[in-house]
């Protein structure tokens, strides 16, 4: 890495870490004995930063990474095309592919049948690498073995398209599920991304639409 380049974001789990140029390029340096690193290292630590490609939907392009966060073996990134993208442990189904496999490069989310906060499925004619998605990652963050995200709507002419809000961000968590610490009122493991609904709270104030700006796991 050359020490010159400007770093606009920093994160670090329990044995790896990683960083975001200005340009949107991601680097992960540290332990990769799960491939929470995304590049082969034959399982030995990385000493030093390291680059990691993550596609666009479009395959012939390379994404620009908005935000990265660093769990203990796995990592999220959420690219500035809006999608989501994750690799390392899936113990826990904490990567949100619907299994517990580990992956070994970024891999992208995919959304289609995912819940919404309102109970019903998200749903995306064409969903899948090479098409778009109403709904725009933007802030990502997990913990040991569970993973969370912030969703904004895109502008449609439809109102209320797939029963998300248009005014604000969804909060999305999946993964472990210990005493609940999902927020979605139950405490199973959830392998996929589901919606947490902050009008089931019983401070009044919180209406589904309301805005959440960050998230910490």
């Amino acid at each position: 890495l050359d020490l010159k380049v400007p770093v606009q974001f920093c994160a670090a789990g329990n044995g790896h870490a990683a960083v975001i140029s200005n340009k949107g390029d991601l680097f992960l340096w540290g332990l990769n004995a799960d491939s929470q690193l995304g590049v082969d290292t034959n399982g030995k630590p990385a000493k030093g930063p390291m680059p990691v490609a993550i596609p666009f939907t479009d395959k012939d392009k390379l994404g620009s990474v908005i935000h990265v966060a660093c769990g203990t073996n796995h990592t999220l990134a959420a690219v500035s095309d809006g999608t989501l993208w994750s690799w390392g442990s899936g113990k826990m189904g904490k990567l949100g592919h619907g299994n517990e496999a580990t992956k070994r490069i970024p891999t992208r989310v995919s959304l289609h049948g995912i819940q919404l906060p309102c109970g019903k499925e998200y749903r995306e004619e064409g969903d899948g690498i090479g098409k778009e998605n109403t709904m725009i990652c933007t802030f990502v963050a997990c913990s040991e073995s569970a993973s969370a995200a912030l969703f904004k709507q895109k502008e449609t002419e439809k109102k209320g398209q797939n029963g998300t809000s248009r005014k604000g961000s969804t909060l999305f968590t999946w993964g472990n599920n210990r005493s609940g610490i999902l927020g979605l009122g139950d405490t199973i493991p959830h392998f996929r991304p589901a919606g947490v609904d902050f009008k089931k709270l019983s401070l009044k104030k919180y209406d589904r639409d309301d805005i959440v700006t960050d998230v910490s796991m």
